[in-house]
């Protein structure tokens, strides 16, 4: 039988999924091998990263979870501007940056705070490495 938690009583997909999963009693590294996703995306999903998940990935959580996929899609805040904030240059050169030098402090195009960075190592098809770089904001919902 699913059990449900009412979206207002949860403001973000994030504390909804990290709620569900505690009451379970299942870690997130559990909840990626039930689910066959990398802890990386269970990760980025509770830390409020992933703000909006595909119909696959809400199903799977779903299902471990023992809710249902449109309760999650309904706390699903995809990031529709109306207005670029970057330039699909000036993107590709702040990705370049971060890649570089992900250390440093780097300001949200949208409202100034503060970036967060991550830096992913993963592998192709091919077994060839490859650096992915991650960030958003702390404020506002900017993220690259």
């Amino acid at each position: 039988m699913m059990t449900d938690e009412s979206p207002a009583s949860q403001k973000t997909l994030a504390q909804q999924i990290q709620q569900l999963r505690e009451k379970k009693g299942i870690t997130q590294n559990r909840l990626a091998e039930l689910t066959h996703l990398p802890l990386s995306h269970i990760q980025d999903i509770e830390a409020g990263i992933e703000l909006f998940l595909s119909p696959a990935v809400r199903q799977k959580i779903a299902r471990v979870l023992k809710t249902t996929p449109q309760s999650l899609k309904a706390l699903e805040k995809p990031i529709t501007p109306q207005h670029p904030i970057l330039s699909l240059e000036g993107r590709n050169r702040l990705i370049e940056e971060m890649l570089h030098f992900p250390h440093e402090t780097y300001p949200c195009p949208q409202c100034q705070s503060p970036l967060l960075v991550r830096l992913f190592h993963r592998k192709d098809l091919e077994d060839n490495p490859l650096l992915e770089v991650k960030a958003h904001c702390e404020k506002c919902l900017f993220k690259l």
